[in-house]
């Protein structure tokens, strides 16, 4: 899978995330799917728990997903982004940090290495 276009969420009836593909299934009523690949069966999942992969790796290599939490370090690349604990959101056409006082940096490969995924 390219990892940009992967979605994670969580199944009808489960607690763990699951991977995939997302895309719509209508069966009477729309409900969405996550599909690893053309030979597997599809995975209902939570429509509210859908999470877009950001295409970033944070420090570890772990794939950034949007709303996860990122521990930042200090990081001087396009500006200073400050450590502490940092949300992932879409804003205005691309992936950014959002900061409990509400400052905002956008989310880079060079900013993902300053960080690690803590939830």
């Amino acid at each position: 899978m390219e990892d940009r276009f992967i979605y994670r969420a969580k199944p009808i009836n489960g607690k763990d995330w699951v991977y995939g593909y997302l895309t719509a299934w209508d069966e009477g009523e729309k409900s969405f799917v996550l599909v690893k690949n053309r030979t597997e069966k599809p995975i209902h999942i939570n429509q509210f728990t859908i999470c877009q992969s950001t295409g970033v790796r944070d420090a570890d290599g772990k794939l950034i997903f949007e709303n996860d939490y990122i521990e930042m370090e200090p990081c001087f690349y396009q500006g200073c982004i400050f450590p502490g604990i940092k949300t992932v959101k879409w804003l205005d056409g691309s992936w950014g940090l959002i900061g409990k006082n509400g400052g905002a940096a956008l989310l880079s490969r060079q900013v993902g290495q300053h960080g690690r995924v803590c939830g």
